[in-house]
């Protein structure tokens, strides 16, 4: 069936022109034939057309579509999407990607690519396609219509975000809540899990509409205002002890946060400073951002975002589908990167996005779960929000372990963008490596699960601490250094005050020790009080700890790492970045200083240049990095 999908008859396109072209979709009901007419406007010209955002998917339709009086077979998706969204009596315009680009024309689909900034910033009306509906999604659009619409309004009325009350359809939830009340969250949650919220392209598409957009899910459709209304009030809410009950909350802020953190922080609103938006969607923080998002073309994680970018000039990065493989887009990406010279920019802090991780998952002990599973401790769940290691990254700006200080030459790259030269200084090896914490198999439940599961980890890391002198290098004793270091010494992107944290840090320590909480166990209460206390340090804790492992030096600093850390790994220290990295030597020559990178680390001690100043009379060496 692939080889029927492209039968259009593309005429070639006037790039000068900025044309692109746009669909006629024909009226039609139910299953009828689709029909289609296509037309080259330009972009230059004041145009009328709403874009499609939606999912390709996979499967090719088996029913075929009339473009210009010839056969195309578009995916199913797309097809169910041109049924719902055909007027009965009168044609809709459209720009739809799969249609309006010649798929198998490398070189056109590469300069309409690079006019997708343009595209979709002067499209009259967005539509988001979330798929065909059935009774849930029925329900969960009428629901978002009627309680969105509400919510708008009182936030109008209010100047402010709104919350559920009573008289909304959809109640704010409680842990003694019924089926019945639940339904409507689970209807409304479940939209989230469908395939359009992971898509790559919606990051652009969705942030650069200056006019309308709407979700239509089957025959139901909302306003952007009246979803983004519902979703920001549920948003609001503790779902830790609704978990057991709703499994389908799990991911959903992940999901949904395309709505929300990302579009409205780093895409905000034009009437935004612009100094704002040009220092916050840069295409290093827009790559970074939005890494895990899907993407059928690999390369699209970088051109995909191109339109979005404020500081890249057209032409920049050139878009080529039809010779470079994905290796040369990702390596030419990261070389413009490392040689731009951005005023007041460390110019490798590129580095920090780099890291070696194991992806092993592994299984909760039942025994574990079930020594935490009481009606008691349910009440103190916790909802620790998953961070990857990587988001370490925004707030390790805050620190400062070179003093800010890089040679003022660029790092050299070699002809065969193998290697990366660099300046720095060895500071440190590691000697001794903690057990994994093994993240995956328990990211979402809550303190007192984690807590049994991880029980043995977390003690034989107390216990490599305990193998330390009492007084650390920073001349604090080393359980302060320990504490700080669990968590990077750190409170979102502020520095933690030493007040409460370290209580919460001592209760988390004695339940450690006492162990799990058991029927009839005389420390039962011992337990359940220090459990009130912890909260503070444990989510600050696996804000940092995640996929990251405890480490010691043989100068008997600790610090924690990228997993895939080992024994006989150095702590570096270098020019142009502001944490310290754990590099991997390679080779048997070590006079030739060859490193792969482990991953950035938060070492105690040699956050705020202390190392640099040990070192002020020595400008290190190159440092390869392979």
């Amino acid at each position: 069936m692939s080889a029927k999908i492209y039968e259009i008859d593309y005429k070639p396109l006037d790039s000068e022109a900025k044309e692109v072209r746009v669909v006629t979709l024909k009226p039609g009901t139910g299953n009828e034939q689709i029909f289609c007419t296509l037309n080259h406007v330009s972009l230059l010209d004041k145009l009328q057309y709403e874009a499609l955002s939606y999912v390709w998917g996979k499967e090719v339709s088996d029913e075929d579509i009339l473009v210009d009086g010839r056969r195309f077979f578009p995916r199913v998706n797309l097809h169910e999407a041109l049924q719902h969204l055909r007027y009965a009596n009168e044609d809709r315009v459209l720009w739809i990607d799969a249609i309006c680009i010649d798929q198998s024309n490398a070189a056109e689909k590469a300069k309409q690519v690079a006019l997708m900034g343009f595209i979709y910033c002067n499209t009259t009306h967005l539509i988001i396609w979330l798929g065909a509906g059935d009774e849930e999604t029925k329900f969960a659009m009428a629901l978002v219509k009627s309680v969105g619409k509400a919510l708008k309004n009182r936030m109008l009325e209010g100047g402010g975000s709104a919350q559920l009350n009573d008289n909304d359809e959809m109640k704010a939830p409680t842990k003694d809540a019924s089926d019945e009340e639940l339904a409507p969250w689970r209807a409304f949650i479940n939209l989230f899990h469908r395939p359009w919220f992971g898509r790559g392209w919606i990051v652009q598409e969705v942030s650069l509409p200056r006019n309308s957009k709407s979700f239509v899910c089957g025959h139901g459709s909302v306003t952007w205002g009246q979803f983004v209304a519902l979703q920001g009030a549920v948003l609001r809410y503790d779902w830790g002890s609704l978990l057991p009950r709703l499994p389908e909350l799990t991911g959903f802020g992940d999901r949904g946060i395309y709505l929300n953190r990302n579009s409205w922080e780093m895409i905000r609103p034009r009437t935004s400073p612009p100094t704002y938006r040009k220092r916050r969607a840069t295409i290093r923080n827009l790559v970074y951002e939005y890494r895990n998002q899907s993407m059928t073309d690999p390369r699209d994680k970088i051109y995909g975002l191109l339109g979005m970018a404020t500081d890249l000039k057209e032409g920049t990065i050139e878009i080529r589908y039809d010779t470079t493989s994905t290796a040369r887009v990702y390596t030419d990406f990261a070389k413009l990167l490392l040689v731009r010279d951005e005023p007041g920019d460390l110019p490798l802090k590129l580095l920090s996005l780099c890291y070696r991780a194991t992806q092993e998952l592994y299984p909760i002990h039942d025994e574990a779960r079930s020594q935490a599973d009481s009606d008691e401790l349910k009440q103190l769940q916790i909802d620790v929000p998953r961070v990857p290691l990587e988001d370490i990254t925004e707030v390790a700006y805050s620190f400062n372990a070179t003093l800010r200080m890089f040679v003022p030459l660029f790092p050299e790259i070699s002809d065969d963008n193998n290697v990366l030269t660099i300046q720095g200084f060895q500071v440190d090896v590691i000697a001794e490596v903690g057990m994994d914490l093994h993240e995956e198999s328990c990211a979402q439940k809550s303190a007192v699960v984690q807590i049994a599961v991880r029980r043995e980890q977390y003690l034989s890391w107390q216990r490599m601490v305990e193998r330390l002198n009492e007084e650390y290098c920073t001349r604090e004793h080393r359980e302060d250094a320990y504490w700080q270091t669990l968590i990077a010494n750190r409170n979102g992107l502020r520095r933690l005050p030493q007040t409460g944290m370290r209580n919460s840090f001592d209760a988390w320590q004695k339940v450690n020790r006492l162990g799990a909480y058991a029927e009839n166990s005389p420390t039962n209460g011992e337990i359940l009080e220090a459990l009130k206390l912890v909260p503070p340090f444990f989510s600050a804790l696996h804000n940092s700890i995640w996929q990251r492992m405890f480490f010691i030096t043989q100068s008997q600093r600790i610090g924690i790492t990228a997993r895939g850390v080992r024994d006989g790994d150095v702590v570096c220290l270098v020019y142009g970045t502001n944490v310290p990295f754990v590099l991997r030597p390679v080779g048997k020559d070590p006079n030739k200083r060859h490193f792969t990178i482990v991953g950035e680390a938060y070492v105690h001690g040699l956050m705020d240049g202390e190392g640099m100043r040990d070192l002020q009379n020595d400008r290190g060496f190159d440092l390869h990095i392979e």
